[in-house]
């Protein structure tokens, strides 16, 4: 089974800046919890600033850049913020903008902040959340010993 993407995903002016300030930040919300869902169910936890998942999304860049200056990247076809079904694809000022509206908000952060072009590091939940999850996990588990090995394997192999 693959990823739904939402309805409005198949809607063109998704893809195209809205001037009006509200419309814009309902598209912003919609593109983060996009970004989210997409990332959670595809377990990604690094996006390229050109939208494509993963470490190898990130094999051209070069760890030693530290010139923050052309942060920009060619939108791919395999990019969430490309749908080759309508033949639309976000422009890469505002993939940008939407990153930094997820940094703002807790949803992710730069895996370099002084280097953008190695892409950003997405929060599914925030940290807070996270902490909750494993705390609530861990205070379950107390039944039993926990080795490093059962806590690896996760909630299915709980005592």
């Amino acid at each position: 089974m693959s990823f739904k993407f939402p309805t409005i995903y198949d809607f063109p002016p998704f893809f195209t800046k809205q001037i009006h300030s509200q419309t814009l930040e309902t598209q912003k919300s919609h593109w983060i919890q996009l970004i989210l869902d997409y990332c959670q169910y595809n377990k990604i936890w690094i996006l390229s600033l050109n939208g494509e998942s993963g470490d190898s999304a990130l094999d051209h860049v070069d760890p030693q850049d530290e010139d923050d200056d052309d942060d920009y990247a060619e939108v791919t076809k395999q990019s969430i913020f490309t749908n080759n079904k309508i033949d639309r694809s976000l422009k890469s000022e505002f993939i940008m903008e939407i990153y930094n509206e997820m940094i703002s908000k807790e949803k992710a952060e730069w895996v370099n902040p002084k280097n953008h072009k190695h892409g950003i590091i997405v929060y599914w939940h925030t940290l807070e959340e996270w902490a909750n999850i494993i705390f609530e996990w861990v205070s379950a588990s107390l039944t039993c010993i926990l080795t490093f090995r059962l806590t690896l394997q996760g909630r299915a192999t709980l005592c």
